[in-house]
């Protein structure tokens, strides 16, 4: 399933570790290498990564997670993801865990400039009232859909709006471990393709869902797929009314 022109998943459980986990750390990174093909370590956490399928998996006495861009198929590649957090965790003896979550950004060309990106948006949503316009001025040079709302028991929080190309550069260069997502800088540089490839004007949506409390690791997969789903439905909600709006 493809969403944009650039994806960025990540899922993450958070636990408390007993005084073992770290002698049981090299050993859960040393079962789940063959998956891939690079791996980085300050002995506080260990991050395994593969440039191919720009995916990694992430684990310290806090937190294990992984995160991923572009991948083919978001579906399928959460699904595999998923089940190596859950198999790191079960030989880190992580059974229990006090936060899980699920974060998606997704940068989308629908077709529209940044101008009517700002128009399509303030139309349908009215997120500036004419009453506040008066107040300070009617000509909106930029805007974003920002809230927080309760989801399934759990927390989700939803930032959408437009970008430009420099936005997205600024953007997507802050967002997790780029570094070890693409091959370091060499004649063909990846990353700077990746910076090439971010449209010059797109529909942005960050949808960050966490849950909190006292869950078995069992709850982790679960709640992945339905976040997941939830958070696709969203992206293409909102897409779906900015278009159907447009082309009315």
């Amino acid at each position: 399933m493809s969403l944009g022109e650039i994806v960025r998943l990540w899922g993450t459980v958070s636990h408390q570790a007993d005084l073992r986990f770290f002698d049981r750390m090299y050993q859960a990174a040393y079962e789940i290498k063959p998956k891939f093909a690079h791996w980085w370590t300050d002995r506080i956490q260990i991050v395994l990564h593969d440039y191919d399928s720009h995916e990694l998996i992430a684990f310290s006495s806090k937190h294990i997670g992984f995160e991923v861009a572009n991948p083919d198929d978001i579906i399928s590649t959460t699904n595999k993801l998923s089940g190596t957090l859950n198999t790191v965790a079960q030989r880190l003896h992580c059974n229990t865990v006090n936060r899980i979550g699920l974060k998606l950004v997704v940068f989308a060309d629908i077709g529209l400039s940044f101008k009517e990106l700002i128009e399509q948006i303030q139309h349908h949503f009215n997120l500036v009232p004419d009453n506040l316009k008066k107040l300070t001025s009617p000509d909106i040079v930029d805007m974003a859909i920002s809230y927080d709302y309760v989801w399934q028991d759990s927390t989700a929080m939803l930032r959408c709006g437009p970008m430009n190309k420099d936005q997205g550069r600024q953007t997507i260069s802050s967002l997790g471990c780029i570094s070890r997502l693409y091959s370091p800088p060499k004649e063909d540089n990846e990353i700077q393709k990746v910076y090439d490839s971010i449209p010059e004007s797109f529909l942005f949506l960050d949808i960050d869902i966490f849950r909190e409390g006292d869950y078995r690791i069992d709850a982790w997969s679960t709640f992945a797929t339905l976040a997941l789903s939830h958070a696709i439905d969203v992206f293409n909600g909102v897409k779906a009314i900015i278009l159907e709006h447009n082309n009315g």
